[in-house]
């Protein structure tokens, strides 16, 4: 009996199978054939699109390495929604093959068309900037959440992780669309600060953005509005008291939007300790927004000697040098801080006491290159400066001055107004003043338009020159009337360090008259200029045109000695005087 029963058992399931194959084959054979298909169109897409045979070649390679053949009608469904978009064949090549998994996969169509329309639509870029977000962050197409995201709730994202601790509201669940979450970031970068239009240029230069989940977001900027100190305009607006004065967080993110994706935990939490704590910055928003690369540092190997170095060379009050010069966090201590110290100490022979004198104040000189400072060096030697060192330490900055730009083109105006190397010594700040905005204009004011008048004028005691007489000792005085007065004269402390008010009162004008004919200078300054800039670029095409019509006259003279020379060979070539190339014609 139990024999009977398997035979029976065994007859059913053969019915079975054979009920059930042929549609299973049938369907198997219908997806291939589908999948042919598909193959097919797309590879004419792609080449109908622009795309090389190495590139279609490569995504199929990345296509076929994925099991399942609905793959491939993904593949050519998605790139017939970016062909409709304007994407070209290598770009669809380049974008599929990126991110087959997600881009390919069953529905994720529908996916990519509502992202690039709400990116046109809503967020207003153009189809370039579509192409070039898609193309370095496909993936943003059809992205899915991680984790738990904010729902827009009418609140900024930045205030309720500032005040609650996090995103704790009306959180959304993790099938929400990719629309959603571009929307959602959107909102948050609207709560941060940032308009419409500084919106767009984010997401085009950085659209990594878009692929950063919403709570690395809020904490990130948590951390930098509770513990560092920047603000938004909700923050500004509730608590001014605190906020009013700070960094925007706006300007931070636009600035360096990298710092988004940044670890709270193992980046910028160990850095904004060691600066507030260790360092004993202030104002730690200034330092971030002037060097926001100081969080990819590590504070133990690069920061922490870089903050001994100031020490060592007796800098008592690191923290204001590095609010003042932040980027002194970056110069390497052996490649940078050392040379120039050293610089300082033995070639130029800087006291060590003036060296944190030097640095508090010009904090930006230990960025400066050796050979740049050399070369000011050299210039102060070649026009006859005897203590150098004194020099550089009543005007540091002449250090990081160009020689050719700045320096020189000063010296030669000092010189061609019967100033010496004695007046430029007795005043180094001379060369810290702007050549066409303060210097020449004050010369010719008072060589060119009006004397000072030495009885209404508090400065008669300046415009004179002083003589010394052998016998008594004493200076004795030659005053200038009705005279322009040479800068020469009255020094150049009085005429460059008064605002301009104060030296139309010291040349016995009006603030009026000044500034007009100062606008006046300018002007015909600026006209020269441009006239001389015409004029030397017009004989710089000048000179092109006769080059190349000379070189057009010797080819062609060339030519036709060939020519000639060829014609005469065949008769006589043994009766030439000299070779062909150099019979010119008559």
């Amino acid at each position: 009996m139990s024999r009977i029963r398997c035979i029976l058992l065994i007859f059913a399931l053969l019915r079975i199978c054979a009920t059930f194959s042929p549609s299973d084959s049938n369907r198997k054979y219908h997806q291939r054939k589908i999948s042919l298909f598909c193959t097919v169109e797309l590879r004419e897409i792609l080449l109908e699109g622009g795309a090389s045979e190495t590139e279609v070649t490569e995504m199929a390679m990345k296509l076929g390495s994925i099991p399942g053949e609905s793959i491939i009608e993904g593949a050519y469904l998605a790139a017939e929604a970016l062909t409709k978009r304007g994407f070209s064949g290598g770009e669809i090549a380049t974008i599929l093959g990126q991110s087959p998994r997600q881009l390919c996969a069953p529905g994720a169509v529908d996916d990519i068309a509502a992202s690039l329309d709400f990116l046109s639509e809503e967020a207003g870029l153009k189809n370039r900037e579509l192409r070039r977000i898609a193309k370095l962050r496909p993936q943003i197409l059809v992205k899915k959440p991680k984790l738990s995201v904010f729902r827009d709730t009418g609140a900024c994202p930045a205030v309720l992780a500032t005040v609650a601790g996090g995103p704790i509201f009306n959180i959304r669940n993790s099938t929400c669309s990719p629309v959603d979450i571009i929307r959602d970031i959107i909102f948050f970068l609207q709560g941060v600060g940032f308009r419409d239009r500084r919106i767009k240029e984010l997401l085009v230069r950085w659209p990594q953005i878009l692929t950063i989940e919403m709570p690395q977001l809020l904490a990130v900027t948590d951390f930098l509005s509770s513990n560092v100190g920047f603000s938004t305009p909700a923050l500004r607006e509730k608590y001014p008291q605190f906020y009013q004065n700070t960094a925007p967080l706006s300007a931070l993110y636009r600035q360096a939007p990298w710092l988004l994706a940044a670890s709270v935990g193992s980046q910028l939490r160990p850095v904004t300790n060691f600066l507030r704590h260790d360092a004993g910055v202030q104002r730690l928003d200034i330092v971030i927004s002037a060097f926001p690369r100081c969080f990819l540092l590590d504070p133990d190997r690069e920061l922490r000697p870089r903050l001994y170095a100031l020490k060592k060379y007796g800098v008592t009050e690191p923290g204001k040098i590095i609010e003042t010069f932040p980027l002194v966090l970056g110069l390497d201590v052996s490649e940078q801080t050392d040379p120039v110290i050293h610089f300082w100490l033995n070639e130029i022979g800087i006291h060590r006491d003036d060296i944190p004198k030097i640095c508090r104040a010009f904090p930006s000189l230990l960025g400066v290159d050796v050979q740049t400072m050399q070369k000011s060096i050299d210039f102060l030697r070649e026009i006859g400066v005897q203590n150098i060192a004194r020099f550089v330490t009543r005007l540091p900055p002449v250090l990081a001055y160009d020689v050719e730009s700045i320096l020189r083109p000063k010296m030669t105006f000092a010189v061609q107004n019967a100033l010496s190397i004695y007046d430029v010594v007795r005043f180094p700040a001379y060369f810290s003043y702007p050549l066409d905005q303060v210097i020449e204009p004050r010369a010719a004011f008072l060589q060119r338009h009006r004397p000072i008048d030495h009885k209404s004028s508090d400065a008669f005691k300046t415009a004179k020159r002083v003589t010394q007489n052998k016998s008594t000792k004493r200076p004795s005085y030659t005053y200038y009337s009705n005279t322009p007065i040479p800068l020469a004269s009255i020094g150049l402390s009085r005429v460059l360090t008064p605002s301009d008010d104060a030296f139309a009162k010291l040349a016995n004008a009006s603030p009026q008259e000044y500034a007009k004919f100062k606008q006046r200078f300018l002007q015909q300054r600026q006209q020269s200029t441009s006239l001389s800039a015409t004029k030397n670029a017009a004989a710089t095409v000048e000179r092109k045109e006769n080059t190349l019509s000379f070189s057009d006259s010797l080819n062609k003279r060339r030519a036709i000695s060939s020519s000639s020379s060829s014609s005469t060979s065949s008769s006589d070539s043994s009766s030439l005087p000299f070779p062909p190339l150099l019979r010119f014609p008559q």
